[in-house]
């Protein structure tokens, strides 16, 4: 049972949560936020825990104290708060160890859907790798279906790279979805930019991307048309060789005395054959 009290902590007595993993900050609504907590204040406390005791740095005869809240959520409003120069925050101090104050602050952050779909998916993986634990352990925890988690991480197939683009452009979540199915990193990168240029909406992206992966599409054909004529040219060199060994085998049993001599350089096979006259 974990116990809390709330009470007025100094804005800059607290610091934002290690484990935090927001990549991408919406601006538009932070803006938004502070607007509202400069007319309203702060009206939901945040959800903090006390750090461990830390010394004190004495700098010019002033003793600097060590920040001695973390919070657990909340940060946007602290984040706010401090552009607004607002002092002291009403705080709900939790008594929880690093793997409860992780949990508390993903279900808020869930919740309130703070995270974009990629930082849910990390926060996912990290969770699972750092404290062991199954997806079924984990979606029992968070109250959230297996195969919803299962199908964020899957989103983690994507690189940073495509991600950003994702995000800036703010395709949604089907978007990425879509595109894991296309396994050519450099060609699924063309597409994301086509699709992120040209504004396609998620049935407009699922066309193309069902286009891309039929056999008859034009890229697929020409793959398959350079496989087929690689093979063909590795089977016709080992034909023509073949078709010489057999031929100078039947010389030598005939009686003729037949020379070969084969050095091989790089790409180049280089023989020589001498044959006695009769």
């Amino acid at each position: 049972m974990m116990k809390y009290k709330i009470k007025m902590i100094g804005t800059y007595d607290i610091v934002p949560n290690t484990n935090q993993i927001r990549h991408y900050q919406d601006d538009e609504k932070l803006n938004t936020l502070v607007e509202s907590i400069r007319h309203c204040g702060v009206l939901q406390p945040l959800l903090v825990r006390k750090r461990k005791p830390s010394g004190v740095v004495l700098i010019n005869d002033e003793k600097i104290f060590w920040q001695k809240y973390e919070i657990i959520s909340g940060e946007r409003r602290w984040r706010c708060a401090k552009l607004l120069n607002i002092r002291k925050l009403p705080c709900i101090i939790i008594d929880a160890d690093n793997e409860g104050s992780i949990l508390i602050a993903l279900n808020e952050n869930l919740q309130r859907q703070h995270l974009n779909f990629f930082e849910q998916a990390i926060q996912f993986r990290q969770i699972l790798q750092k404290y062991n634990l199954s997806i079924d352990d984990l979606s029992e925890l968070i109250s959230i279906p297996t195969n919803v988690i299962k199908s964020k991480i899957c989103l983690l197939a994507l690189s940073d790279e495509e991600r950003d683009v994702i995000c800036n452009y703010k395709l949604t979540e089907d978007h990425a979805r879509e595109l894991i199915r296309i396994k050519d990193q450099e060609y699924r990168k063309k597409l994301l930019t086509k699709i992120a240029a040209s504004g396609l909406n998620i049935y407009d992206t699922e066309e193309l991307i069902d286009e891309y992966l039929d056999p008859l599409h034009p890229e697929n054909m020409i793959k398959e048309e350079e496989k087929r004529t690689s093979i063909f040219k590795i089977s016709d060199i080992r034909f023509f060789y073949n078709s010489l060994e057999r031929a100078l085998s039947i010389l030598k049993h005939t009686g003729i005395n037949v020379v070969e001599e084969k050095v091989e350089k790089d790409n180049i096979i280089d023989i020589h054959i001498k044959i006695q006259k009769s």
